[in-house]
C-alpha cells in the first residue's frame, strides 16, 4: 500500500508540475503597507512599529507612485511596481528600527529619492549599512552594494531608487546612514503573494495526494 500511495504522489505532483509548465504566467502580487501613524502600521495583518525618524525636518505619511525613479533616475520600481500607496516621508540621514509583531518572510523596501550628500556637488558617497543582508529586486542602478551595505554616491547621482528584498524570516530591521541631513526621502515596505493561479496549482496537488490515498485505501 504504501508503495502505492508513493507512486500517486509522486504522480499527483508531476500533473500539477506539468500544470504549472504550461499555464500563464504572471507576476506574484504584492500587499503594501498600511501606515496608521509614522511610527506605526500593518503588513499583511503583521503589525509593526518604526523607531529614529522623529526629530527630523520630515515626518509624514505620504501617498506616493513607486512606478518609476526621480527625473535623474527613470523606472526603478519595475519588478513589484505600486502605485498610489502609503509612504512614509522621513529626513535624510536618520538611523531608525522596524519591528514586526510576527516574522515577516521575503520583506520588501521601496526607497525613492534615497541620496548621496545633497549640499551641492559631488560631495562624499553615502553609506546604509543594515543589520539584514539583502538583495535588489530592481532599481539602484548606481548604487555600490557590499555585504549589507548600499554605498549612493553623489558623484554619480543625488538620487537613487528602488526595492530591497530581505529573505528573513526576520522580526526587525535597521538601517543606519553614515551622513545627516535635513533633505527629505520616502520609504515604504511590502510582500510579494502568489497570483490565485499559483495557489490554485498548489491546491490542485494537494487534491490529487487525497485522491490518491483514498484509492490506496
Amino acid at each position: 500500500m504504501i508503495k502505492r500511495i508513493t507512486k500517486a504522489a509522486v504522480g499527483a505532483l508531476l500533473l500539477a508540475g506539468l500544470l504549472a509548465a504550461h499555464a500563464p504566467q504572471a507576476s506574484a502580487g504584492v500587499v503594501a503597507a498600511d501606515w496608521t501613524s509614522t511610527s506605526t502600521g500593518t503588513l499583511a495583518g503583521v503589525g509593526f512599529s518604526i523607531s529614529g525618524i522623529s526629530g527630523g525636518v520630515f515626518e509624514e505619511i505620504v501617498t506616493d507612485d513607486f512606478v518609476t525613479g526621480n527625473l535623474f533616475d527613470g523606472p526603478d520600481f519595475s519588478a513589484a511596481p505600486l502605485a498610489g500607496v502609503e509612504g512614509l516621508h522621513y529626513s535624510f540621514g536618520r538611523s531608525f528600527t522596524v519591528s514586526f509583531d510576527a516574522p515577516i518572510e521575503g520583506l520588501l523596501l521601496y526607497a525613492r529619492s534615497w541620496r548621496g550628500g545633497v549640499t551641492g556637488f559631488d560631495d562624499p558617497a553615502v553609506t546604509y549599512t543594515f543589520d539584514q543582508s539583502f538583495t535588489v529586486l530592481s532599481g539602484f542602478p548606481d548604487a555600490v552594494i557590499a555585504a549589507a551595505t548600499l554605498t549612493i554616491d553623489d558623484e554619480v547621482d543625488d538620487f537613487d531608487s528602488g526595492i530591497l528584498r530581505f529573505a528573513g524570516p526576520l522580526a526587525s530591521l535597521q538601517v543606519t546612514p553614515d551622513t545627516d541631513n535635513q533633505s527629505g526621502q520616502v520609504l515604504t515596505f511590502a510582500l510579494l503573494v502568489p497570483e490565485p493561479a499559483t495557489v490554485a496549482l498548489l491546491g490542485a496537488a494537494l487534491a490529487g495526494l487525497g485522491f490518491a490515498r483514498r484509492r490506496a485505501g
